[in-house]
């Protein structure tokens, strides 16, 4: 019974972390707009300042999912932290070949290579908010 109940907390810990990656997305559009009038729809920025604008709000959305998972990881922290990454690159994978395609190729590469950094530095935070 005990490891069906870690694979629970487990799947449960990886969706909540899911839930704030929206959560901290979800203005996202609001932000840009507000910056630079209509460069961005549908989560989809235009324009360059429109696209490091995002790109800030990507890499804070993984930054706060990882300290989310790493504070409710428990034992399985470090496991649930590799799934996290590759479900990040699996994610961002699938919109840069989607909804990303008429972006710049700078803004795709960026969303893709800056999932370790997050992880990373979610990972640092979480380890100063909550010590092993």
């Amino acid at each position: 019974m005990k490891p069906l109940l870690v694979i629970l907390k487990s799947i449960g810990v990886i969706l909540l972390g899911f839930v704030v990656i929206v959560l901290v997305n979800s203005p996202h559009d609001l932000i840009i707009n507000t910056v630079s009038k209509g460069t961005a729809k549908n989560n989809v920025p235009a324009g360059t300042q429109a696209e490091l604008i995002s790109i800030g709000i990507v890499f804070l959305a993984g930054v706060f999912a990882t300290i989310v998972v790493y504070i409710l990881g428990g034992q399985q922290r470090k496991k649930l932290l590799v799934i996290l990454v590759i479900l990040f690159l699996l994610a961002d994978l699938t919109g840069v070949f989607t909804s990303l395609a008429g972006t710049s190729l700078f803004y795709r590469i960026v969303i893709i290579v800056i999932i370790p950094l997050e992880v990373w530095v979610g990972f640092l935070a979480g380890k100063k908010l909550k010590p092993a």
